[in-house]
């Protein structure tokens, strides 16, 4: 598990999401002042294969600060993941 803080608040970056996959971790979590924000695997793992998918969903869908809260909730469901907000 890799845990990092993000004090600015905000979901996963692209290349938070990145590291996790290549470096193949359980779970990856991101801790704000409001929140913590949980991606690891479901029904497929953190990987590279996930990350091909990963990658190309989020460029389909355009990750902005603004909208990836969102744009993760979709490619998590979309790629067997579990993200979560707590």
């Amino acid at each position: 598990m890799v845990t990092h803080n993000h004090p600015q608040g905000g979901t996963f970056s692209y290349r938070d999401v990145m590291s996790a996959c290549l470096h193949q971790v359980q779970e990856l979590r991101a801790v704000t002042p409001q929140n913590t924000f949980s991606l690891r695997g479901g029904t497929r793992k953190l990987n590279l294969e996930t990350w091909t998918n990963v990658s190309r969903a989020v460029k389909r869908l355009g990750l902005t600060p603004e909208n990836a809260h969102e744009v993760w909730k979709t490619v998590a469901r979309e790629n067997g993941l579990n993200y979560v907000v707590s």
